[in-house]
């Protein structure tokens, strides 16, 4: 099974493509695909037009994977090490950013994000080839499309 973390751009393109929507569902109706939701990502869709997380397929809801002052919710949040939220974050302040990736490290196989510099900053910390996809490279590696 492969556990992926969908950025809140992603959740945008999903909703534009019904064959896409359509084989995520099947994926994980078969048990070869999990969708992640952290948190501070059901938060953004909340936030978003959508008002919460679109009922397409099953998407697990979990806690975040590091505790930020300020930003998380109790009872939301783990108490992470943060190694990978403070190499995320470096000297910006996009919280939000580094606690969904920070989550995609520690909880799921693949982070798919068309936010250029978020998948790059990843991929360069993890040096893993094909855990920081974009969306075309969603539909082709993982959803065959």
């Amino acid at each position: 099974m492969i556990k992926i973390v969908l950025d809140s751009n992603i959740w945008d393109k999903l909703a534009q493509d019904e064959m896409a929507k359509s084989r995520v569902q099947s994926l994980c109706g078969a048990g070869e695909l999990q969708v992640l939701m952290p948190d501070t990502l059901l938060q953004q869709l909340k936030a978003s037009p959508f008002e919460g997380v679109p009922h397409w397929f099953p998407a697990e809801l979990i806690s975040d994977g590091v505790f930020v002052l300020g930003h998380s919710r109790l009872g939301f949040a783990r108490l992470g090490d943060g190694t990978m939220f403070t190499a995320h974050r470096g000297a910006s302040q996009q919280i939000s950013d580094a606690v969904i990736v920070d989550v995609a490290d520690t909880d799921a196989d693949v982070f798919v994000s068309e936010d250029r510099r978020a998948r790059n900053r990843y991929a360069k910390k993890i040096q893993t080839p094909g855990r920081a996809l974009d969306y075309a490279r969603f539909r082709q590696d993982i959803l065959g499309l």
